[in-house]
């Protein structure tokens, strides 16, 4: 009897070891958490490229949107600063190192193409003049052949302008011009038509 015993007891542990064995077992064999950062493919890193590169286009075409609108609504021909005190230009008679503001008419425009020392880049040579009726004076622009066109749209012949630049003496023009110009900018004509101010209006008498 006391050896029955002892066979059921040995029988009951080892149940027990295998079934521990076997729960072991499925638990070694179940699918395991990935804890390693998936690699991005290669067409997702090329449309990831494309989106930042679609991104950077955009905000380019934004600034270059507002920065036409701002043009537009200022009237910009040329640079940006035009501001300061106008000054006649029959008071302009020798170089200065500060810049003057004049306003005027525009004529005889013409560009001239020069090449860039020690490259093969060319810049253009914008020459015209400006009165304000007062008297006469030269300006030059220097600028690049992809700006001259818009510049000579946006300052044709005849048109009125408010312009700030350094007066300075030019050897090959061989007198005094308006250059480092810092802006331009068109604005209405500047002649007035004769008005009668006097207190007591006149009264004219025809017979």
């Amino acid at each position: 009897m006391k050896k029955l015993h002892i066979t059921i007891a040995t029988m009951s542990l080892a149940l027990l070891l295998a079934s521990c064995a076997s729960k072991k077992a499925v638990v070694d064999n179940m699918p395991k958490a990935q804890t390693t950062t998936k690699t991005p493919s290669a067409s997702q890193t090329a449309s990831a490229r494309a989106t930042d590169k679609q991104s950077q286009v955009t905000d380019v075409a934004a600034t270059q949107a507002v920065m036409y609108l701002k043009k537009v609504v200022d009237n910009l021909v040329y640079a940006k600063n035009v501001e300061g005190d106008i000054v006649e230009i029959s008071t302009i008679v020798d170089e200065s190192p500060m810049e003057v503001v004049v306003r005027g008419q525009v004529f005889g425009i013409e560009s001239t193409e020069v090449k860039k020392k020690g490259t093969d880049k060319t810049l253009e040579i914008v020459s015209a003049y400006i009165t304000d009726f007062t008297d006469t004076i030269g300006f030059k622009l220097f600028v690049s052949p992809d700006d001259l066109g818009p510049i000579l749209e946006d300052m044709p012949e005849g048109c009125f302008v408010q312009m700030k630049a350094t007066a300075r003496y030019d050897s090959y023009a061989k007198d005094i011009v308006l250059s480092s110009v810092n802006g331009i900018k068109r604005i209405n004509d500047i002649r007035s038509a004769r008005k009668d101010e006097a207190e007591e209006k006149r009264v004219e008498l025809h017979l």
